[in-house]
């Protein structure tokens, strides 16, 4: 399958696992980042962009995923597709968030694992920095990268936020999705 196909197909099944959970989603003609609250995100108002792509965000006041028309839609959009409503279904501002100690992780990894683009997520996670100073008191040197962690301690931190997604009741007790997002909050395990 060539890229460009593989990419429109990856967001076709991330955008159905958006509906699925009920989170609103626009493709708008561009989008801008600014103090949004008060400006509707269906006129392409954003207040935080994804990382590595410039025409996606939330709108966080909505808790909507936005996105321009103009995105090169390639493999490599579906990990920060899923980022953004990771955030939204964890329920906490992007703007200082958990990644590592909340259900984000899991319902990544679960979303790359499930829709096969696992290969494209553990790159794209790669550069993800986390420190000892998390809430998971991860061992070890101060801000290392995902793909400078073990094998052993990333799964770990998979491990602990499957954990935390499934007390959040985003994951069911097999790690499959509940598609019953709760209301907006804080969705982090307490350790």
């Amino acid at each position: 399958m060539k890229n460009k196909e593989r990419g429109a197909q990856l967001k076709a099944s991330l955008l159905k696992e958006i509906d699925r959970w009920g989170i609103p989603f626009y493709e708008v003609p561009k989008i801008e980042l600014r103090d949004a609250r008060n400006a509707p995100p269906t006129d392409g108002y954003i207040t935080h962009r994804a990382p590595f792509v410039k025409g996606l965000g939330i709108h966080w006041p909505h808790r909507t995923i936005v996105m321009s028309m103009k995105v090169k839609v390639e493999p490599s959009l579906a990990p920060s597709i899923a980022h953004e409503l990771a955030h939204v279904l964890v329920g906490t501002s992007p703007i200082g968030t958990e990644e590592i100690g909340s259900g984000m992780l899991a319902l990544e990894y679960d979303m790359a694992h499930r829709l096969d683009y696992l290969d494209i997520w553990e790159d794209w996670q790669s550069e993800y920095m986390f420190n000892s100073a998390d809430p998971l008191d991860v061992k070890g040197p101060d801000d290392i990268s995902w793909g400078g962690a073990s094998p052993a301690l990333r799964a770990r931190l998979v491990s602990l936020s499957f954990d935390a997604a499934r007390w959040a009741n985003l994951l069911d007790a097999r790690g499959e999705p509940t598609y019953k997002p709760k209301q907006y909050g804080p969705k982090i395990l307490p350790i």
